[in-house]
């Protein structure tokens, strides 16, 4: 019996902890400079959120145009009159107007 009532002693004490944890906590959010405190935190982590998704987008942008390039066809060569004939024939060459940034 003694064992069961240092175990109930020992949670007691734990649970009395945490509860002086929460307490602490909730004074903690009610004091105003807190508050402006992390509403400074949250308006820097708004615009370090709003920067990272600026260069996620070109880093997008960039892998899809990177992906398209990697797949399209070679253009057939010029020949020297300045045209270019596909590898059926006389029939029009592919659209080889591609867009090249890098």
């Amino acid at each position: 019996m003694g064992d069961s009532v240092a175990n109930y002693t020992s949670r007691l004490q734990q649970q009395e902890r945490e509860i002086k944890l929460l307490q602490d906590e909730i004074e903690r959010l009610r004091d105003p400079q807190e508050l402006n405190f992390m509403s400074s935190q949250l308006d820097d982590l708004q615009e370090e959120n709003s920067r990272l998704k600026y260069r996620l987008n070109i880093l997008k942008r960039f892998h899809r145009r990177k992906e398209g390039l990697a797949w399209a066809t070679p253009c057939p060569p010029l020949h020297s009159d300045g045209n270019s004939q596909s590898q059926h024939g006389n029939r029009e060459a592919p659209n080889c107007n591609l867009l090249l940034i890098g």
